[in-house]
Protein backbone atom coordinates (compact mmCIF):
# COMPACT_ATOMS: atom_id res chain seq x y z
CA UNK A 1 0.00 0.00 0.00
CA UNK A 2 1.36 3.30 -0.57
CA UNK A 3 0.87 5.43 2.20
CA UNK A 4 2.38 8.98 1.10
CA UNK A 5 1.76 10.18 -2.61
CA UNK A 6 4.13 12.92 -3.94
CA UNK A 7 2.82 14.81 -6.97
CA UNK A 8 4.68 17.17 -8.92
CA UNK A 9 5.63 18.62 -12.16
CA UNK A 10 8.77 17.51 -14.40
CA UNK A 11 9.26 20.14 -15.83
CA UNK A 12 8.88 22.44 -12.67
CA UNK A 13 10.19 20.90 -9.78
CA UNK A 14 12.57 17.55 -10.21
CA UNK A 15 15.24 17.87 -9.23
CA UNK A 16 14.17 19.42 -5.50
CA UNK A 17 11.56 16.80 -5.39
CA UNK A 18 14.15 13.66 -5.85
CA UNK A 19 16.05 15.29 -2.92
CA UNK A 20 12.77 15.40 -1.43
CA UNK A 21 11.44 11.67 -2.00
CA UNK A 22 15.28 10.37 -1.05
CA UNK A 23 14.69 12.00 2.65
CA UNK A 24 11.52 10.95 2.91
CA UNK A 25 12.72 7.41 2.03
CA UNK A 26 15.36 7.40 4.25
CA UNK A 27 13.09 8.11 7.42
CA UNK A 28 10.50 6.33 6.09
CA UNK A 29 9.56 2.16 4.81
CA UNK A 30 10.47 2.67 1.28
CA UNK A 31 7.14 1.14 0.84
CA UNK A 32 5.31 3.57 1.61
CA UNK A 33 6.44 5.91 -0.70
CA UNK A 34 5.32 7.21 -3.65
CA UNK A 35 7.18 9.73 -6.42
CA UNK A 36 4.24 9.73 -9.26
CA UNK A 37 2.62 7.24 -11.58
CA UNK A 38 5.50 6.58 -13.40
CA UNK A 39 4.85 3.17 -15.49
CA UNK A 40 1.20 2.69 -16.79
CA UNK A 41 0.76 -0.17 -18.45
CA UNK A 42 -0.10 -0.53 -22.16
CA UNK A 43 -4.17 -0.37 -22.83
CA UNK A 44 -4.84 1.02 -19.65
CA UNK A 45 -6.75 3.97 -18.77
CA UNK A 46 -4.24 6.39 -16.92
CA UNK A 47 -7.17 8.03 -14.98
CA UNK A 48 -8.13 5.01 -13.25
CA UNK A 49 -4.80 4.10 -12.96
CA UNK A 50 -3.95 7.52 -11.18
CA UNK A 51 -7.10 7.31 -8.92
CA UNK A 52 -6.43 3.91 -8.01
CA UNK A 53 -2.76 5.03 -6.64
CA UNK A 54 -4.29 8.09 -5.08
CA UNK A 55 -7.39 5.91 -3.54
CA UNK A 56 -4.32 3.66 -1.68
CA UNK A 57 -2.46 6.64 -0.17
CA UNK A 58 -3.10 8.17 3.23
CA UNK A 59 -1.74 11.54 2.47
CA UNK A 60 -0.22 13.43 -0.59
CA UNK A 61 2.06 15.84 -1.14
CA UNK A 62 1.62 18.52 -4.17
CA UNK A 63 4.84 19.75 -4.64
CA UNK A 64 4.29 23.68 -6.26
CA UNK A 65 7.33 24.73 -8.26
CA UNK A 66 7.78 28.75 -9.57
CA UNK A 67 5.88 27.57 -13.13
CA UNK A 68 3.76 24.77 -11.83
CA UNK A 69 0.47 27.10 -12.69
CA UNK A 70 1.70 28.61 -16.00
CA UNK A 71 3.40 25.41 -17.82
CA UNK A 72 1.48 24.95 -21.22
CA UNK A 73 1.57 22.01 -23.62
CA UNK A 74 2.28 21.26 -26.89
CA UNK A 75 -0.83 22.56 -27.95
CA UNK A 76 -0.49 25.86 -25.77
CA UNK A 77 -2.87 25.13 -23.43
CA UNK A 78 -2.80 25.49 -19.30
CA UNK A 79 -1.96 21.98 -18.16
CA UNK A 80 -3.87 22.42 -15.21
CA UNK A 81 -6.84 23.69 -17.20
CA UNK A 82 -7.07 20.22 -18.74
CA UNK A 83 -9.80 17.77 -17.06
CA UNK A 84 -6.71 14.80 -18.23
CA UNK A 85 -3.58 16.23 -16.63
CA UNK A 86 -1.97 14.25 -14.45
CA UNK A 87 -1.13 16.21 -11.75
CA UNK A 88 -4.96 17.60 -11.59
CA UNK A 89 -6.31 14.26 -11.39
CA UNK A 90 -3.73 13.06 -8.39
CA UNK A 91 -4.82 16.51 -6.15
CA UNK A 92 -8.44 15.98 -7.54
CA UNK A 93 -8.88 12.61 -5.94
CA UNK A 94 -7.14 13.50 -3.43
CA UNK A 95 -9.36 16.05 -2.26
CA UNK A 96 -12.36 13.94 -3.13
CA UNK A 97 -11.44 11.76 -0.46
CA UNK A 98 -10.79 14.28 1.97
CA UNK A 99 -7.46 13.25 2.89
CA UNK A 100 -5.02 14.95 4.15
CA UNK A 101 -3.11 17.05 0.93
CA UNK A 102 -0.18 18.90 1.89
CA UNK A 103 1.20 21.67 -0.46
CA UNK A 104 4.72 21.86 -0.49
CA UNK A 105 6.04 25.23 -1.89
CA UNK A 106 9.86 25.16 -3.70
CA UNK A 107 11.79 27.34 -5.47
CA UNK A 108 10.42 30.21 -3.98
CA UNK A 109 6.88 29.92 -5.45
CA UNK A 110 3.82 31.36 -3.61
CA UNK A 111 0.55 29.67 -2.75
CA UNK A 112 -1.67 29.81 -5.44
CA UNK A 113 -4.92 31.78 -5.31
CA UNK A 114 -8.11 30.07 -5.78
CA UNK A 115 -9.15 32.69 -8.79
CA UNK A 116 -6.25 31.15 -10.83
CA UNK A 117 -7.62 27.01 -9.97
CA UNK A 118 -9.86 24.78 -11.96
CA UNK A 119 -13.11 24.70 -9.66
CA UNK A 120 -12.13 21.82 -8.97
CA UNK A 121 -8.75 22.30 -7.23
CA UNK A 122 -9.63 25.48 -5.37
CA UNK A 123 -9.79 23.98 -2.24
CA UNK A 124 -6.23 23.27 -2.45
CA UNK A 125 -5.40 26.98 -1.17
CA UNK A 126 -6.81 26.31 2.05
CA UNK A 127 -4.90 23.05 3.14
CA UNK A 128 -2.01 24.46 5.45
CA UNK A 129 1.36 23.31 3.52
CA UNK A 130 5.10 24.30 4.34
CA UNK A 131 7.96 25.52 1.93
CA UNK A 132 10.96 23.83 1.20
CA UNK A 133 13.88 25.43 1.04
CA UNK A 134 17.19 24.49 -0.54
CA UNK A 135 20.33 24.59 1.31
CA UNK A 136 21.31 25.38 3.94
CA UNK A 137 17.51 25.21 4.74
CA UNK A 138 16.61 22.11 3.25
CA UNK A 139 17.20 19.79 5.73
CA UNK A 140 15.65 22.27 8.40
CA UNK A 141 12.17 22.10 6.82
CA UNK A 142 12.12 18.40 5.93
CA UNK A 143 12.53 17.86 9.64
CA UNK A 144 9.14 19.78 9.62
CA UNK A 145 7.84 18.01 7.04
CA UNK A 146 8.76 13.92 8.35
CA UNK A 147 7.55 15.63 11.62
CA UNK A 148 3.81 16.57 10.11
CA UNK A 149 4.07 13.48 8.24
CA UNK A 150 4.84 11.32 11.30
CA UNK A 151 1.21 12.72 13.14
CA UNK A 152 -0.95 11.69 9.44
CA UNK A 153 0.83 7.87 9.07
CA UNK A 154 0.98 7.03 13.16
CA UNK A 155 -1.57 9.12 15.23
CA UNK A 156 -2.05 8.79 18.33
CA UNK A 157 -4.82 6.38 19.90
CA UNK A 158 -7.31 8.73 21.47
CA UNK A 159 -7.61 7.90 25.06
CA UNK A 160 -10.08 5.13 26.02
CA UNK A 161 -13.29 7.15 27.99
CA UNK A 162 -13.94 6.11 31.22
CA UNK A 163 -16.95 4.14 31.95
CA UNK A 164 -19.53 6.49 32.97
CA UNK A 165 -21.04 6.35 35.84
CA UNK A 166 -24.85 5.80 36.46
CA UNK A 167 -26.40 9.70 36.96
CA UNK A 168 -28.53 9.79 40.41
CA UNK A 169 -32.22 10.81 39.64
CA UNK A 170 -33.23 14.06 40.01
CA UNK A 171 -36.50 14.95 40.51
CA UNK A 172 -38.26 16.33 37.69
CA UNK A 173 -38.10 20.54 37.09
CA UNK A 174 -40.12 22.09 33.83
CA UNK A 175 -37.24 24.05 31.31
CA UNK A 176 -37.42 27.64 31.43
CA UNK A 177 -38.71 28.93 28.08
CA UNK A 178 -35.21 30.09 25.96
CA UNK A 179 -36.07 33.37 24.12
CA UNK A 180 -33.07 33.13 21.07
CA UNK A 181 -31.82 36.41 19.42
CA UNK A 182 -32.17 36.86 16.04
CA UNK A 183 -28.55 37.03 14.40
CA UNK A 184 -28.42 39.83 12.28
CA UNK A 185 -25.73 40.18 10.12
CA UNK A 186 -23.32 42.96 9.78
CA UNK A 187 -24.11 45.53 7.02
CA UNK A 188 -21.96 45.61 3.87
CA UNK A 189 -19.60 47.40 3.32
CA UNK A 190 -19.73 50.76 1.04
CA UNK A 191 -17.97 51.76 -1.59
CA UNK A 192 -14.84 53.84 0.13
CA UNK A 193 -15.46 51.89 3.86
CA UNK A 194 -12.31 51.80 5.40
CA UNK A 195 -10.28 49.07 7.66
CA UNK A 196 -7.04 48.45 9.02
CA UNK A 197 -4.33 46.01 9.11
CA UNK A 198 -1.70 45.87 11.45
CA UNK A 199 1.84 45.29 11.46
CA UNK A 200 4.63 44.79 14.31
CA UNK A 201 5.26 47.70 16.29
CA UNK A 202 1.73 48.76 15.28
CA UNK A 203 2.13 50.61 12.09
CA UNK A 204 -0.79 50.42 10.43
CA UNK A 205 -2.12 49.67 6.63
CA UNK A 206 -5.07 51.18 5.34
CA UNK A 207 -7.35 49.83 3.11
CA UNK A 208 -10.85 51.03 1.12
CA UNK A 209 -13.29 48.75 0.12
CA UNK A 210 -14.13 48.16 -3.63
CA UNK A 211 -17.78 46.81 -4.15
CA UNK A 212 -18.49 44.20 -7.15
CA UNK A 213 -19.51 45.85 -10.09
CA UNK A 214 -19.34 45.60 -13.89
CA UNK A 215 -17.05 47.94 -15.84
CA UNK A 216 -15.66 48.66 -19.33
CA UNK A 217 -12.24 47.43 -19.53
CA UNK A 218 -9.44 49.51 -21.87
CA UNK A 219 -9.37 52.28 -23.92
CA UNK A 220 -9.79 53.15 -27.68
CA UNK A 221 -8.55 56.69 -26.94
CA UNK A 222 -4.97 54.91 -26.44
CA UNK A 223 -4.48 54.73 -30.16
CA UNK A 224 -4.20 58.86 -30.98
CA UNK A 225 -1.78 58.73 -28.11
CA UNK A 226 0.67 56.50 -29.15
CA UNK A 227 3.68 56.82 -31.01
CA UNK A 228 5.32 54.63 -33.22
CA UNK A 229 7.41 52.90 -30.14
CA UNK A 230 4.52 52.79 -27.98
CA UNK A 231 2.12 51.00 -30.22
CA UNK A 232 2.44 46.97 -29.17
CA UNK A 233 1.75 48.28 -25.85
CA UNK A 234 -1.05 50.75 -26.78
CA UNK A 235 -2.59 47.83 -28.76
CA UNK A 236 -2.84 45.95 -25.84
CA UNK A 237 -5.37 48.31 -24.20
CA UNK A 238 -7.07 49.01 -27.44
CA UNK A 239 -9.93 46.07 -27.07
CA UNK A 240 -12.34 47.73 -24.76
CA UNK A 241 -14.59 45.11 -23.09
CA UNK A 242 -17.31 44.34 -20.38
CA UNK A 243 -15.60 42.78 -17.33
CA UNK A 244 -17.52 41.86 -14.22
CA UNK A 245 -15.71 41.61 -10.72
CA UNK A 246 -18.49 39.13 -8.63
CA UNK A 247 -16.66 39.79 -5.09
CA UNK A 248 -15.73 43.30 -3.41
CA UNK A 249 -12.20 43.75 -2.05
CA UNK A 250 -10.26 45.83 -0.14
CA UNK A 251 -7.59 47.75 -1.50
CA UNK A 252 -4.35 50.04 0.00
CA UNK A 253 -5.06 53.03 -0.27
CA UNK A 254 -1.68 53.49 -0.92
CA UNK A 255 1.54 51.81 -2.13
CA UNK A 256 3.15 49.91 0.30
CA UNK A 257 5.88 52.30 2.11
CA UNK A 258 9.20 51.98 2.90
CA UNK A 259 8.33 51.48 6.14
CA UNK A 260 5.75 48.83 5.91
CA UNK A 261 8.48 46.89 3.48
CA UNK A 262 11.44 47.42 6.17
CA UNK A 263 9.43 45.93 8.92
CA UNK A 264 9.37 42.66 6.80
CA UNK A 265 12.72 42.80 6.02
CA UNK A 266 13.03 43.06 9.76
CA UNK A 267 10.82 40.38 10.83
CA UNK A 268 12.28 37.81 8.09
CA UNK A 269 15.59 38.51 7.04
CA UNK A 270 14.23 38.98 3.56
CA UNK A 271 16.77 40.19 0.55
CA UNK A 272 15.48 41.27 -2.52
CA UNK A 273 16.26 40.14 -5.68
CA UNK A 274 18.62 43.34 -6.49
CA UNK A 275 20.04 43.17 -3.28
CA UNK A 276 21.00 38.94 -3.69
CA UNK A 277 22.37 40.13 -7.33
CA UNK A 278 24.43 42.62 -6.03
CA UNK A 279 23.03 45.29 -8.27
CA UNK A 280 23.85 48.96 -6.70
CA UNK A 281 20.55 50.55 -6.81
CA UNK A 282 18.57 48.51 -3.78
CA UNK A 283 14.78 49.09 -2.08
CA UNK A 284 17.44 50.82 0.76
CA UNK A 285 19.21 53.29 -1.77
CA UNK A 286 16.92 53.83 -5.23
CA UNK A 287 19.21 56.86 -5.54
CA UNK A 288 17.68 59.68 -4.01
CA UNK A 289 16.46 61.05 -0.39
CA UNK A 290 13.19 59.34 1.00
CA UNK A 291 11.61 58.98 4.24
CA UNK A 292 9.48 56.22 5.66
CA UNK A 293 6.73 57.36 3.78
CA UNK A 294 7.92 57.48 0.60
CA UNK A 295 6.74 53.80 -1.58
CA UNK A 296 9.37 51.55 -1.54
CA UNK A 297 10.66 50.90 -5.02
CA UNK A 298 13.18 48.89 -6.38
CA UNK A 299 11.09 45.82 -5.80
CA UNK A 300 10.67 42.73 -8.26
CA UNK A 301 7.26 41.23 -8.81
CA UNK A 302 8.44 38.35 -6.41
CA UNK A 303 9.52 40.77 -3.85
CA UNK A 304 6.08 41.59 -4.07
CA UNK A 305 4.38 38.75 -3.41
CA UNK A 306 7.10 37.46 -0.37
CA UNK A 307 5.74 40.58 1.24
CA UNK A 308 1.81 39.44 0.52
CA UNK A 309 2.71 36.25 1.76
CA UNK A 310 3.87 37.47 5.25
CA UNK A 311 1.11 39.77 5.25
CA UNK A 312 -1.19 36.72 4.66
CA UNK A 313 0.41 34.91 7.60
CA UNK A 314 0.95 37.81 10.16
CA UNK A 315 -2.92 38.88 9.65
CA UNK A 316 -4.84 35.89 8.30
CA UNK A 317 -6.15 37.56 5.82
CA UNK A 318 -6.08 36.23 1.97
CA UNK A 319 -3.48 39.59 1.21
CA UNK A 320 -2.32 39.75 -1.96
CA UNK A 321 -1.44 41.77 -5.54
CA UNK A 322 -4.75 42.76 -7.29
CA UNK A 323 -5.70 41.58 -10.78
CA UNK A 324 -5.00 44.34 -13.39
CA UNK A 325 -8.88 44.25 -13.67
CA UNK A 326 -9.02 44.64 -9.96
CA UNK A 327 -6.27 47.56 -10.14
CA UNK A 328 -8.09 49.48 -13.10
CA UNK A 329 -11.28 49.23 -11.91
CA UNK A 330 -10.22 50.91 -8.35
CA UNK A 331 -7.90 53.00 -10.11
CA UNK A 332 -10.99 54.56 -11.65
CA UNK A 333 -13.77 53.96 -8.74
CA UNK A 334 -16.85 54.83 -11.24
CA UNK A 335 -15.27 57.46 -13.79
CA UNK A 336 -14.51 56.73 -17.40
CA UNK A 337 -11.82 59.32 -18.02
CA UNK A 338 -7.90 59.20 -18.63
CA UNK A 339 -7.59 59.69 -15.11
CA UNK A 340 -9.65 60.05 -11.68
CA UNK A 341 -9.69 63.49 -12.19
CA UNK A 342 -10.83 64.07 -15.71
CA UNK A 343 -9.04 64.57 -19.22
CA UNK A 344 -5.98 65.93 -19.78
CA UNK A 345 -2.76 66.93 -18.15
CA UNK A 346 -3.82 69.22 -16.10
CA UNK A 347 -6.08 66.66 -14.60
CA UNK A 348 -3.21 64.95 -13.86
CA UNK A 349 -1.16 67.29 -12.06
CA UNK A 350 -4.03 67.25 -9.32
CA UNK A 351 -3.54 63.17 -8.52
CA UNK A 352 -0.39 61.68 -9.73
CA UNK A 353 3.09 62.54 -10.06
CA UNK A 354 5.32 62.05 -13.02
CA UNK A 355 8.18 63.45 -15.50
CA UNK A 356 6.87 67.26 -15.52
CA UNK A 357 6.52 67.50 -11.75
CA UNK A 358 8.31 64.80 -9.68
CA UNK A 359 11.20 66.61 -9.73
CA UNK A 360 13.24 63.08 -11.13
CA UNK A 361 12.02 61.02 -8.01
CA UNK A 362 9.06 59.46 -5.99
CA UNK A 363 7.13 61.23 -3.53
CA UNK A 364 5.69 60.46 0.02
CA UNK A 365 2.35 58.59 -0.18
CA UNK A 366 -0.86 60.24 0.16
CA UNK A 367 0.11 64.23 -0.67
CA UNK A 368 -1.95 64.38 -4.24
CA UNK A 369 -6.08 64.27 -4.15
CA UNK A 370 -7.62 60.50 -3.72
CA UNK A 371 -10.10 59.38 -5.89
CA UNK A 372 -14.11 58.99 -5.31
CA UNK A 373 -13.20 55.76 -3.22
CA UNK A 374 -9.84 57.72 -1.02
CA UNK A 375 -7.52 56.07 -3.12
CA UNK A 376 -3.57 57.65 -3.53
CA UNK A 377 -1.05 57.52 -6.21
CA UNK A 378 -3.28 55.94 -8.51
CA UNK A 379 -1.36 57.26 -11.48
CA UNK A 380 2.25 58.41 -11.39
CA UNK A 381 4.70 58.16 -8.58
CA UNK A 382 5.50 54.08 -8.92
CA UNK A 383 4.21 51.45 -11.31
CA UNK A 384 2.31 48.69 -9.42
CA UNK A 385 3.06 45.16 -9.97
CA UNK A 386 -0.17 43.19 -10.57
CA UNK A 387 -0.62 39.65 -10.10
CA UNK A 388 -1.34 38.66 -13.92
CA UNK A 389 1.46 38.05 -16.79
CA UNK A 390 1.25 40.15 -19.18
CA UNK A 391 -0.53 39.55 -22.90
CA UNK A 392 -3.06 40.92 -25.18
CA UNK A 393 -6.76 41.17 -24.14
CA UNK A 394 -8.86 38.44 -26.47
CA UNK A 395 -11.80 41.50 -26.36
CA UNK A 396 -14.23 38.93 -25.04
CA UNK A 397 -16.48 39.65 -22.10
CA UNK A 398 -15.04 38.83 -18.69
CA UNK A 399 -15.74 37.77 -15.54
CA UNK A 400 -13.25 38.02 -12.45
CA UNK A 401 -10.36 37.87 -15.46
CA UNK A 402 -7.02 36.93 -14.49
CA UNK A 403 -4.10 37.14 -17.33
CA UNK A 404 -2.62 33.19 -16.77
CA UNK A 405 -3.27 32.16 -20.30
CA UNK A 406 -0.94 30.43 -23.10
CA UNK A 407 -1.14 33.95 -25.34
CA UNK A 408 1.06 35.63 -22.15
CA UNK A 409 4.45 35.84 -22.19
CA UNK A 410 7.12 35.51 -19.04
CA UNK A 411 6.60 39.24 -18.08
CA UNK A 412 4.23 40.13 -15.45
CA UNK A 413 1.78 43.10 -15.48
CA UNK A 414 2.23 46.47 -13.92
CA UNK A 415 0.09 49.75 -13.78
CA UNK A 416 0.08 53.37 -13.38
CA UNK A 417 3.00 54.34 -14.54
CA UNK A 418 5.90 56.15 -12.93
CA UNK A 419 7.43 59.92 -12.13
CA UNK A 420 9.70 59.14 -15.14
CA UNK A 421 7.66 59.07 -17.87
CA UNK A 422 5.22 61.81 -19.55
CA UNK A 423 1.73 61.79 -19.06
CA UNK A 424 -0.01 59.96 -21.81
CA UNK A 425 1.67 56.57 -19.62
CA UNK A 426 -0.20 57.50 -16.70
CA UNK A 427 -3.68 56.78 -17.67
CA UNK A 428 -6.23 54.61 -16.12
CA UNK A 429 -6.33 52.23 -18.54
CA UNK A 430 -2.41 51.90 -19.78
CA UNK A 431 -0.83 48.85 -19.28
CA UNK A 432 2.99 47.25 -19.67
CA UNK A 433 4.64 44.19 -18.73
CA UNK A 434 8.23 43.58 -17.27
CA UNK A 435 10.70 41.00 -16.02
CA UNK A 436 9.37 39.67 -12.70
CA UNK A 437 13.08 38.87 -11.33
CA UNK A 438 13.73 42.68 -11.75
CA UNK A 439 12.83 45.79 -10.05
CA UNK A 440 13.99 49.47 -10.68
CA UNK A 441 13.98 52.52 -9.10
CA UNK A 442 10.34 53.75 -10.04
CA UNK A 443 8.25 49.95 -9.24
CA UNK A 444 6.77 49.64 -6.04
CA UNK A 445 3.04 47.77 -5.62
CA UNK A 446 0.21 47.50 -3.68
CA UNK A 447 -2.09 45.13 -2.39
CA UNK A 448 -5.47 44.01 -1.60
CA UNK A 449 -7.51 40.95 0.12
CA UNK A 450 -11.05 39.92 -0.19
CA UNK A 451 -13.20 39.63 2.39
CA UNK A 452 -13.76 35.55 2.72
Amino acid sequence: MTRVFISYRRDDSADITGRIFDRLRAHFDKQILSRDVDVIPFGSDFRQVIRKAVEDCQVLLAVIGPTWLSIASKTGTRRLDDPADFVRLEIETALKRDIPVIPVLVGKAAMPEAIHLPDSLQPLVFRHGLEVRRDPDFHRDMDTLIRGLTGHLNPTPPPVPPTPKAAARRAWKPKKAVVKKAVVAPPAPKAGDRTELVLPGGVKMTFAWCPPDTFLMGSKKAWTLASKDDKKHFEYERLVHRVTLTKGFYMGIYPVTRVQFGLFVAATGYQTEAETCGEYKTWRSPGFAQTNDHPVTVVSWNDAQEFAAWLRDITKRRVRLPSEAEWEYACGAGTTTDYHTGDGEAALKEAGWYSDNSGGQTHPVGELAANAWGLHDRHGNVWEWCQDWYGPYTGSDQIDPVQLTTQSDIRRAARGCSWKLEAKFCRTAHRNGFTPGKGWHDFGFRVCFHLD
